[in-house]
């Protein structure tokens, strides 16, 4: 979900504890905290904001993104769907990577199917 667009019920947000700090992206670990007990997140896709780029967004520094993704990740290591999101982290980093590199971005890729070969039979890896 883009950060700048979230509504959250506040008692909800408290009953987890909030943003964690410490992390380098604490809205996506606040998020999976509202929902590891089943509560749902719901999306719109109406544009509600627009986001500024700049250099020092961390959208743009692909390498800190993997690294705070993998933080996260690694939180949940004991879920059944860890092995699943791992595999869905490496090819979200391949995807990001491409429009750098072509290349660099198959390590990514690569990673992925290690990770789920049955990776390569999804929409993921073919977009």
């Amino acid at each position: 979900m883009p950060a700048p667009t979230q509504l959250l019920c506040l008692n909800k947000v408290k009953e987890v504890g909030g943003f964690r700090e410490g992390f380098i992206i604490e809205d996506w670990v606040m998020w999976l905290d509202l929902t590891k007990d089943g509560d749902l997140l719901y999306f719109d896709s109406n544009p509600v904001a627009s986001y500024r780029r700049h250099d020092g967004n961390l959208s743009g520094q692909l390498d800190r993104m993997l690294d705070g993704r993998i933080q996260i990740l690694n939180e949940f290591k004991n879920s059944e769907f860890y092995k699943d999101a791992k595999a869905n982290l490496y090819m979200v980093q391949g995807f990001d990577t491409q429009v750098f590199s072509k290349l660099g971005s198959i390590k990514y890729v690569y990673k992925s199917i290690c990770i789920q070969p049955s990776k390569i039979f999804t929409r993921d890896f073919a977009v």
